[in-house]
């Protein structure tokens, strides 16, 4: 009689692991959908936004006669409306560059932004972690 109870005891065990395992990975597989769907409707955002910036005449004009005070000044404008971008910056073929800095030396934020996300990585390499 013990036999049977035991062996309905761990049958169940492993049926219920089984569907908590499987309820994991849908659940998992659910976040993933989500968390791709956001990230892809924020690059949507930023490229429409930053073609709308790039397609702007008064910008074009300004580029065009290289005058470099009002390029800071349509790229100032355009950063205060996204504060999430570090820097903005515009380049010809020629390699000319306009060059917006925020809060400081761009260089300095995205030298700390790149130590920022790779610091986890970081830490879980020497953990022993992959």
């Amino acid at each position: 009689m013990v036999l049977p109870i035991a062996f309905f005891a761990y049958s169940v065990g492993e049926l219920l692991r089984h569907q908590n395992e499987s309820q994991a990975a849908t659940e998992s597989t659910q976040i993933a959908r989500v968390s791709t769907a956001l990230v892809e409707e924020h690059f949507r955002q930023s490229t429409a936004f930053l073609e709308s910036i790039a397609t702007r005449r008064e910008l074009l004009e300004t580029w065009k006669k290289r005058d470099l005070e009002g390029v800071e000044r349509d790229l100032k404008q355009a950063s205060s409306l996204r504060p999430d971008f570090v820097f903005v910056s515009l380049y010809d073929l020629d390699d000319t560059q306009a060059l917006l800095q925020k809060n400081g030396s761009w260089q300095q934020q995205l030298i700390g932004e790149v130590a920022r996300v790779s610091q986890p990585r970081t830490l879980a390499k020497s953990a022993g972690q992959s």
